[in-house]
């Protein structure tokens, strides 16, 4: 299911931007629902014109502190200029895109997803064995998805076992034969209908296709639609439940009538199934099947320099995830000199650090002939001293494969 894909289900809308968030290059076919006044074509039109400014500003700062590749930004309660209605938005980066989705905003319970998370998780404590384990997770997802049949399939080397089916009406269809047609990836993936025609992605000439693989709202492929309508159910939930690379199970949800789970349920559910992948793996032995990514190069270790608290956790989070060791973090010109006879392989440095820059410690790291790379808000258009004209900047909100690629070159360029 994972696929590239160039359509959307009808259960929302998508915006594709450049990497900086700021011009459209791609859009589904019905975006003019939520924006009918639109005078002109939305390919090559400016987010911020679209969206207004301060929905724009506040997805590009959430997209600065919260750009993991697996892991979008969430954001609910959006109102845009001039539209009616209240939407709720998922952000993340794709290769070259930054992409938007859109839904109606979800009023499912009043709950965030934190606290529906933690409503789950709770069910989890008491329980020691996989089966047991199993058999409470598919009763959890399928009463919070309200679906008529969940299993559990537990992956153990070669084979998936159903451990646990939790149904509300008639017998359970057969599980199907191979999950490679059915891996939803590493999130939560929901087809709401069957039937439903899907909607194309209209990009701009000369772009590759969209891989849609890390988007919610995704049209199906072939095979899912056939194995549902031969079992007889129109909606579908996949949550994969993983762990460093290492596929522990799948819960999968299904239902007689169209269903699409809202954002902030679709969240909370992610939620708990990092939470019971960290159950599984005390009492699972570790010989299941293998979901890693490619063989990575030796690890990047890095200095980050950067005055925002917030930014710089996620941004740690998202460079370990990309294989990158963050050695230390540093929020000051003085904490960042001090720290300069760590041993690391090059350095992040957030030009501005409150009411200071951070060249000074750029001047002290080309004195040790030591690899950095610029980061600013300003990207490109950073003016930066003469002395360092030239010099690698990446632009805010930050990309992590840019970053890597990046320290990776200044630290190279060095050796």
């Amino acid at each position: 299911m994972a696929e590239p894909g160039e359509a959307i289900q009808t259960h929302g809308w998508l915006i594709a931007c450049d990497d900086q968030a700021r011009v459209v290059r791609r859009h589904s076919e019905n975006l003019t629902d939520i924006f009918p006044h639109w005078s002109g074509p939305f390919l090559g039109a400016r987010l911020r014109d679209l969206l207004g400014s301060e929905e724009s500003h506040r997805l590009r700062n959430l997209l600065s502190r919260f750009s993991a590749p697996a892991r979008p930004a969430l954001v609910s309660g959006c109102r845009f200029p001039g539209v009616e209605g209240v939407f709720d938005a998922a952000v993340h980066f794709n290769g070259e895109d930054m992409v938007l989705e859109l839904e109606s905003s979800d009023a499912h319970s009043g709950l965030t997803a934190l606290d529906r998370a933690a409503a789950l998780i709770d069910r989890l404590e008491d329980l020691g064995a996989p089966d047991e384990i199993g058999q409470r997770a598919a009763m959890l997802a399928g009463a919070a998805l309200d679906a008529e049949h969940t299993f559990f399939l537990l992956l153990e080397a070669e084979s998936a076992r159903v451990v646990g089916a939790y149904r509300r009406l008639g017998a359970p269809p057969p599980a199907p034969e191979t999950l490679n047609a059915f891996w939803p990836g590493r999130r939560l993936f929901a087809l709401g209908d069957v039937d439903a025609p899907e909607i194309p992605i209209r990009s701009e000439p000369d772009l590759l296709p969209l891989d849609a693989g890390m988007t919610a709202l995704r049209a199906a492929g072939e095979p899912l639609r056939q194995w549902l309508r031969a079992a007889g159910f129109r909606s579908a939930a996949f949550l994969p439940v993983t762990s460093d690379g290492l596929r522990l199970a799948l819960i999968v949800g299904l239902g007689r009538q169209p269903r699409f789970p809202g954002l902030g349920l679709r969240a909370a559910l992610e939620l708990f199934a990092e939470a019971l992948a960290l159950r599984l793996r005390l009492v699972l032995p570790a010989h299941h099947d293998v979901w890693a990514p490619d063989a990575q190069m030796e690890p990047l270790s890095i200095l980050i320099v950067e005055d925002q608290h917030m930014v710089a956790t996620q941004l740690a989070a998202a460079l370990g995830e990309a294989g990158a060791k963050v050695v230390r973090i540093c929020g000051t010109v003085r904490s960042a000199l001090d720290a300069l006879d760590d041993h690391f392989d090059a350095a992040l440095l957030d030009f501005t650090l409150g009411s200071e820059n951070v060249i000074p410690v750029a001047e002290e790291l080309e004195a040790r002939g030591k690899p950095f790379v610029f980061a600013s808000g300003h990207g490109d258009d950073l003016d930066l001293p003469h002395a360092f004209a030239g010099k690698p900047i990446v632009g805010k909100p930050y990309k992590i494969d840019k970053i890597v690629a990046a320290l990776r070159a200044a630290k190279e360029a060095k050796t």
